[in-house]
Formats: structure tokens, sequence, C-alpha cells
């Protein structure tokens, strides 16, 4: 930033208002500008402009990854979601997984034959499934055999393409039978239907 020029803040409060409030009031007494941001923006299309001056974005992943693909904002938001993606990090961490056994495939393939991705990978009871996408539509967590649907990975309630990859391996044991991978709720984390969940980004 050159002299002169008053970094922008644009804040997703409702997402992250704990977490803004003490980073809001930094950026005032900076004298800094701070600006609530609104999902309308996207269908009206009246985000401000903000045009030779720097903007940072700082709120969900969703926004975060469209703001910087989107809008002219610069920085923007720092947010390399193709980082995100399982078949980005596995790689550089050959000798660092817990679970070094894993297959890729989709949500529909795995539920329409959840049978050979079990054999596949000599999993009698369990299998840890994680989305290999760059916003990660659901949480990583634990399935039984008996229980691989579509709704148990959270189809039609965070995410639609049923063409979602991801990637199951079996169950990994850390600690005193303590299994790598615990259910989480998309529920409590869930902006909206088409939204991911709220994660930090930007700034």
């Amino acid at each position: 930033m050159t002299s002169g020029q008053n970094l922008t803040w644009v804040f997703e409060t409702e997402v992250f208002a704990d977490r803004h409030e003490g980073l809001r009031a930094a950026a005032i007494a900076a004298g800094q500008v701070v600006i609530a941001w609104d999902d309308l923006w996207w269908s009206s299309g009246a985000w401000p402009k903000l045009s030779g001056q720097p903007v940072v974005f700082h709120g969900s992943l969703g926004n975060a990854d469209r703001v910087r693909r989107s809008l002219p904002w610069q920085p923007g938001a720092f947010c390399n979601t193709e980082a995100f993606r399982c078949s980005s990090w596995y790689q550089q961490l050959p000798g660092g997984l817990l679970n070094r056994r894993h297959t890729l495939t989709t949500v529909r393939q795995f539920c329409d034959d959840p049978e050979s991705q079990f054999e596949a990978l000599a999993c009698s009871d369990a299998v840890f499934v994680r989305p290999d996408s760059t916003l990660k539509p659901f949480s990583g967590r634990l399935l039984n055999r008996g229980e691989v649907s579509p709704e148990a990975l959270d189809h039609g309630f965070c995410y639609e393409d049923l063409d979602l990859p991801h990637r199951p391996g079996p169950t990994a044991e850390r600690g005193a039978g303590m299994a790598l991978g615990r259910r989480r709720r998309c529920a409590a984390r869930r902006v909206g239907l088409r939204r991911p969940w709220p994660q930090r980004s930007g700034g």
C-alpha cells in the first residue's frame, strides 16, 4: 500500500460477528475504512467499486473465493482454494498422513456401489470420507458400512452435485482407540444451500 492510501476492509460480519469485533475496532483505530458485506450484491451487482484503493475481504470461504475470482478489488481476498483439494496437499505429505490408503471417487459412484469401495480399501466396518474439493462442502467423517447414502454426505443440504469428488479411506487409530475423523454436523456451519459453511479467509 502506497503512502496516502487507506485500506478498506469488507467484513462479512453476519458470519463472524464475534471475531470481527476486535478486528473492526483495530481497523478504525488505524484510520482504515470498514464496510459491511451484503450478499445481495451478487444478485444486484451493486457492490462498492472501490477502484484505485486497496481492499481486503474477510468472511466465509465461499464468498472469499468468489470475491477473488469475480470482483475487481485488489488484493480482494487471500484465498487460493485450489490448494484446499486433498489431491493438492496429500502428495506433499507422503510420510505424514495417518492414512496413506485412499481412493478417488464421487458421491454418486460411492453411494451407487459402496461395497466395491469398501472391498477396494479392505474395510469391513467403516471408512473415513473427505471431499476432494476447493470449498469443502461437507466435513470429513466416518461412515459405517450400512449407512452410506447421499444424505449421509450432506447432499441436498450443503451441496447438490452428486458428482462431487471425494476420497474415502480406511479409518486410522491414534492414541488409545481414538478414531481419526469425528462426525461434525454441517447444520452448525451452514450459511445456506449452494453456499459452503463459513470458514475464515482473507486478511
